[in-house]
């Protein structure tokens, strides 16, 4: 991941948090989606360790932040 990739590795991530959680309890809360959102743009500046994304058509289509293990991994909804 490049520092030209955070933003949109931001977006990626909140959107598949948003749409992984559609009908949830509490994912429709104000405070709720605001700390997500933050939480997912403020992770590329501070992630440790190697961030892996994957692009399809030069766009970022999702992205993983462990190598090794996937612990986490977040797909662009409309991929």
């Amino acid at each position: 991941m490049t520092v030209a990739d955070h933003h949109m590795v931001g977006e990626v991530g909140f959107a598949a948090w948003k749409s992984s959680g559609a009908g949830e309890p509490g994912f429709n809360r104000a405070d709720v989606i605001e700390a997500a959102r933050k939480a997912f743009f403020d992770y590329p500046a501070l992630a440790k360790g190697d961030v892996v994304v994957a692009e399809l058509d030069g766009r970022i289509a999702g992205w993983e932040n462990e190598p090794n293990h996937i612990s986490d991994i977040w797909i662009d909804p409309a991929c």
